[in-house]
């Protein structure tokens, strides 16, 4: 998966893999290159949430 996707970045490479999920990722950082890492996972309630996102937010500082 992640090998069709590899041109799109070089900054952050890897998958998500649980169950059966997986998810592939390459990130290329712009803005945010300490705090924009893949995948945001979140664990609550006894289930597991991961998210890959293919976006850049330009205007943070409005919406904070």
């Amino acid at each position: 998966m992640r090998t069709v996707i590899a041109h799109r970045g070089h900054d952050q490479t890897g998958e998500y893999l649980r169950h059966n999920v997986g998810l592939a990722y390459t990130r290329l950082s712009i803005r945010d290159q300490a705090g924009g890492v893949q995948p945001m996972v979140r664990r609550q309630g006894g289930w597991e949430f991961g998210i890959v996102c293919n976006g850049e937010n330009y205007n943070a500082k409005e919406l904070k």
